[in-house]
Parts: C-alpha cells; structure tokens; sequence
C-alpha cells in the first residue's frame, strides 16, 4: 500500500515537473532537487510504517504464545502409578527403507 503512493507521487512529480518544465516555470535542476527532496522524505515514512508493522506482528504473536502458555494441561500425571521401568535389551529389526 505504502508503495503504491511512493510510486504516484514519483509519478506524479515527475509528469507535473515535465509539465512546468514545457511552461518554463521550473528548470531541470530543480525538477532534479525536488526528487531528491521527495527520497529524502519518503524513506524515514517507510522505516516507520515498516517498525509500525513489525511491532504489530510482534504483539500479535506475543498473544499467540501468551494463550498457548495459558492452555490446562490434559495429561493425568499422577505420580503415585506403579509402573516400573524394566531396563532391557533394545533390539532393532530394520532389514530395508
């Protein structure tokens, strides 16, 4: 979206300023000045949406996680159980992929 109007303005700047250019109201150089003015303004404009954006994200994903980190636990983990490890032999049976 903020592309879109960074390259009208372009567009426009430069289809104004070819205009006034024909009339003789502005000469190339300053045509030339102006669009460097216009770079110079339209990159701090995209940093802060892109950190706007970011920060966005972040906190979106921040709530992800905050209500995964919220969810009961399902499991019974009772500790009393009598179930005992028995320490083995592993065997693999693996003849082919």
């Amino acid at each position: 979206m903020v592309l879109i109007f960074v390259g009208l303005s372009y567009t426009l700047t430069l289809v104004f300023g070819g205009i006034f250019i024909s009339n003789g109201d502005l000469t190339v150089g300053e045509l030339v000045t102006f669009v460097t003015y216009l770079d110079m303004l339209v990159w701090p404009l995209q940093a802060i949406g892109w950190l706007y954006n970011i920060s966005q994200r972040g906190e979106v994903s921040y709530k992800r996680i905050e209500s995964l980190l919220a969810e009961v636990n399902e499991v019974n983990t009772n500790l009393d159980s009598n179930i005992k490890a028995e320490n083995g032999r592993l065997e693999y049976n693996i003849n082919n992929f």
